[in-house]
This record gives structure tokens, sequence and C-alpha cells, in this order.
């Protein structure tokens, strides 16, 4: 229910920004369009761990799944190293 919630509400902050671009025009000056990437950005990486790079009910997702094998790797170079 809450990702569900959060699915929505960052779709809905992505097309009020849309439409705020529509009607007042991109910006001109370069801090203004770093504002607006960041606030693009910010839901559309939400959106993608909501949506199923992050796990659900206590199963790890495909970045945490990519975390536990760069960490098994490392501690093989490890354990290589050793002998």
């Amino acid at each position: 229910m809450v990702r569900l919630l959060g699915i929505i509400l960052n779709l809905g902050l992505i097309g009020v920004l849309f439409v705020l671009i529509d009607d007042w025009g991109m910006p001109k000056h370069s801090t203004q369009i770093a504002l607006v990437v960041l606030m693009v950005a910010t839901p559309l990486f939400n959106l993608a761990f909501l949506s199923g790079l992050a796990g659900r009910n206590g199963e790890k997702g495909l970045f945490g799944l990519y975390l536990e094998r760069k960490s098994l790797e490392e501690r093989q170079k490890i354990a290589d190293l050793k002998k």
C-alpha cells in the first residue's frame, strides 16, 4: 500500500513538473536548469527503486543482489590473497 502511494505521488510530481515547464518554459540560467534536472531525476530514481530494483517483503532486489555479489567477490579475492 505504501509502495503504491509512493509510486502515485512520484508520478504526480513528475506530471506537475512537466506542466510547469510547459507553462513557464525551460529555464535560461544554468543553476535553474540544474534544479529542474534534479527535481525530475529524484522522482525517477525513486520510481526505479519502488518498481523493482529494491526487494519486496524482505527478499533482496536487483540492487541488493548486486551489492551482495560485489561483497562476495571481494571476500573471495581476499581469501585468494591469503593463500
